[in-house]
């Protein structure tokens, strides 16, 4: 269904709004939804009866209508008026919560003295692309039960007691790097499920494709290297030696090199706070 779908996306409409379509198609059948999928595959067999247009539109009110009900069944009803695109991120982060690499984050966030409201825009915030203004005004209501269950899946997903550290230097220098730079490589792998303060060959690993992509443009290597270092363990004297040993490993040539050292050092400076 998938493939017939995108095939007939590809043809029909802008890559914006087939992107939007394809990722609530595949969201809802990550949280176990399949019946979508006859639907879907009813309006590919009908749609020379009919405009492209009307298919399009069709597309979109059953997938928005399909992930508004997926979205309430985790217990979180939002209003008519959000579109498909922000649904999609509010599902991924229903999602993510799952496997999230970050749980003490979350559990800080649910023990906050706010309104149930706030704490789900928070969450939503800390799992997604999205920030808290776009979820707050479409937030209808949260049932106890969804911020109970988030609770249980980051408790369980802590390190045993003994094994535990205090990760807030490193979710700290990371937001700094995040809020002047934008999120990344680094962000995403969080939200995949990869531990931060995890070592620094974790994070490359899963990241190895991204960077073989940036080899010749050097702000973007440095950036996406500097953001990965300050997810990992690694403390942060260590940081702008390993960050120049990873800028030779993954960039093509010696003036690529200075050129993502150079910035390397720019993104550490604004990231590392200094200690007086």
């Amino acid at each position: 269904m998938f493939d017939e779908l995108e095939e007939y996306l590809s043809h029909t409409t802008s890559p914006e709004r087939a992107s939007i379509l394809m990722e609530a198609a595949r969201l809802l059948f990550d949280a176990g939804v399949r019946a979508h999928e006859s639907d879907i595959e009813r309006v590919l067999r009908m749609a020379d009866q009919f405009t492209t247009d009307d298919n399009i539109f069709d597309l979109f009110s059953l997938l928005t209508n399909y992930s508004e009900r997926t979205i309430a069944s985790f217990g979180l009803i939002i209003s008519d008026e959000i579109h498909l695109g922000c649904q999609n991120h509010i599902l991924s982060g229903l999602l993510t919560f799952e496997n999230y690499g970050d749980p003490d984050f979350l559990l800080g966030i649910l023990q906050k003295e706010e309104d149930i409201e706030t704490k789900v825009s928070d969450l939503l915030d800390a799992v997604t692309p999205l920030n808290w203004a776009n979820f707050a005004p479409y937030i209808d209501h949260v049932s106890d039960a969804l911020l109970l269950r988030i609770e249980e899946v980051a408790t369980e997903n802590l390190p045993v007691e003994e094994e535990r550290k205090d990760l807030s230097p490193f979710r700290d220098r990371l937001k700094r790097h995040t809020d002047k730079n934008g999120e990344g490589k680094a962000v995403e792998l969080i939200r995949q499920g990869v531990t931060l303060g995890s070592a620094i060959e974790t994070f490359l690993e899963e990241a190895e494709a991204t960077l073989g992509d940036l080899e010749a443009q050097p702000d973007a290597l440095a950036k996406e290297l500097v953001g990965l270092a300050l997810a990992s363990g690694l403390p942060d004297n260590e940081l702008r030696v390993m960050v120049s040993e990873l800028v030779e490993d993954f960039a093509r040539d010696i003036n690529i090199v200075t050129k993502a050292n150079d910035a390397a050092i720019k993104y550490l400076l604004n990231a590392i706070e200094v200690k007086s």
